[in-house]
């Protein structure tokens, strides 16, 4: 294979970004890559580090040239990024975090590239992609976005990772205990978040539920239990979002946006009805209510639980 067959494959794995050692890696001289800057085939990004010219632009590509320049991690919002998390403020920059011994030439970094130097980067806090990207683990990256996200957006994010299984309770308790200083931005938010969550209560699946329930035990309605195991006649167990046992009342939280169609609206339909036919009490709202209308939303499942708890009340002194 010669040295450009071996760059166009290289390339087709890392987003078009490659380093000088590289390239001499691939069979490439000093004068080959300047040869290759000069037909247009390579552009340099920064200091040592090359795109191939006929690659797109892309995120993921900036972040490959970012970490090639620093030997860092991507991390912050970036990693957050990556991670799909919600919630996250844009600044079009590229973070990345490195240890803070490290020397770095700051001028020869892209503009875009924000350095953050840390005491603790453990290989146990990094995740090695195959596109040569490296990237914070989920935990670290809730830890160092807590430094930038208010107590509930950072609740709602952690919420999340859990419900997608990103990392769990215990995990983040152990990257609180490894990281965690006075002093160290977004230390004590993180801390106060994770104390304020048992670990066995089961995660919201959307911030709607979350919201809802913060707004519901700020009017004090008890905390509902979250995807409570219900059987239905045919033996079947279904898990509403939200449920109070005792009262047999179950709320839903449906999404507009994703959440529809026929055989949707069909099943939910059979379950409210199977539950109903067990006793129980069942309504739904939409993220769009929690939205736009969110305190008469509020209000409205207070009045419902207000009303199953008298029912049930009166039919006790019967």
């Amino acid at each position: 294979m010669s040295p450009i067959q071996a760059l166009a494959a290289w390339s087709a794995t890392h987003h078009g970004v490659v380093t000088l050692d590289r390239l001499v890696r691939l069979g490439f001289t000093a004068r080959n890559v300047d040869t290759q800057i000069r037909l247009g085939v390579l552009r340099r990004a920064c200091r040592a580090v090359y795109v191939v010219a006929a690659v797109p632009p892309t995120v993921l590509q900036a972040y490959a040239v970012a970490v090639a320049a620093t030997g860092g991690a991507i991390s912050h919002t970036s990693a957050g990024s990556l991670a799909a998390f919600r919630g996250l403020p844009r600044d079009g920059s590229v973070h990345v975090t490195i240890a803070h011994h490290r020397s770095l030439d700051l001028s020869a970094l892209p503009a875009h590239v924000v350095l953050h130097r840390t005491r603790a980067l453990p290989r146990t806090d990094l995740v090695r992609r195959g596109d040569g990207i490296v990237v914070t683990s989920s935990q670290r990256t809730a830890f160092d976005l807590a430094a930038v996200l208010d107590a509930d957006a950072l609740e709602s994010l952690i919420e999340q990772g859990i419900d997608r299984g990103m990392f769990t309770v215990p995990t983040l308790w152990a990257a609180a205990r490894r990281l965690a200083r006075p002093g160290r931005d977004g230390s004590g938010r993180f801390v106060d978040v994770l104390a304020s969550r048992p670990a066995w209560v089961k995660p919201v699946g959307s911030h709607d539920e979350l919201v809802l329930v913060g707004a519901l035990v700020a009017l004090g309605v008890p905390a509902p239990v979250r995807q409570h195991p219900i059987e239905l006649a045919r033996g079947r167990d279904v898990h509403p979002d939200l449920a109070w046992p005792d009262l047999r009342l179950a709320i839903e939280v449906d999404h507009v946006s994703w959440h529809g169609g026929r055989l949707d609206s069909t099943y939910d339909k059979w379950r409210d009805r199977q539950l109903r036919l067990r006793g129980w009490e069942v309504d739904r709202v939409t993220d769009t209510d929690l939205r736009d209308h969110r305190a008469a939303t509020v209000r409205d499942v207070r009045a419902l639980y207000d009303r199953r708890a008298a029912d049930l009340a009166r039919r006790a002194t019967a």
